[in-house]
């Protein structure tokens, strides 16, 4: 059921870094057995703990579930059906290939089709006009987009939006919030 590995950890406390881990790979199922306590609650609690910070969270080609909890995170689904939530912070959340449920949760969050292959078609307002890798997305609490490195397509909502079209010839419309729009290199 908890899929992915995790390949670095920093562990802060008071602006003091407590722990370290890098050049390693630990599986996410890992993390959650040694996390079994007497209480369901404490098992949360040390798992939360653990993904309080700034987090790059990284999913395989099937279908998972990462959230980032607080902190500004990355949350990349890559292939498959994801379920993606930055909860709290300026998160920025990568969907990759498959209809993947973005939810940005509070803070101002970001979808990012950087990684992709080929131009998209990406509309906060009409997920129904959404092509390649952003068909099928569905967007909540997601006030900004990035584009690829190819000619897209990228459409705000009513909301004050950043839509950025990374290179590529791309077409920008905010519609209808305060919007910056940003064109590529």
């Amino acid at each position: 059921p908890y899929a992915g590995i995790i390949t670095s950890y920093a562990g802060y406390y008071n602006g003091q870094q407590l722990v370290i881990f890098q050049g390693g790979n630990i599986a996410v199922a890992d993390i959650v057995a040694a996390a079994d306590t007497w209480y369901a609650g404490d098992d949360e609690q040390v798992i939360f703990n653990a993904l309080n910070g700034n987090d790059t969270l990284v999913g395989g080609n099937l279908a998972d579930a990462l959230a980032g909890f607080n902190g500004n995170d990355v949350a990349n689904g890559n292939g498959g059906n994801d379920l993606l939530y930055g909860y709290d912070g300026k998160d920025t959340i990568i969907g990759g290939a498959g209809r993947d449920y973005i939810d940005g949760g509070e803070g101002s969050d970001t979808a990012s089709y950087a990684t992709s292959r080929s131009g998209v078609v990406a509309n906060l307002a009409n997920r129904y006009a959404n092509t390649n890798d952003a068909s099928g997305d569905y967007y909540v609490s997601i006030e900004h987009l990035f584009g690829t490195g190819y000619s897209d397509r990228l459409y705000g909502n009513s909301a004050g939006n950043v839509i950025t079209g990374g290179s590529g010839n791309d077409s920008i419309a905010g519609a209808g919030g305060n919007d910056a729009l940003v064109g590529g290199a």
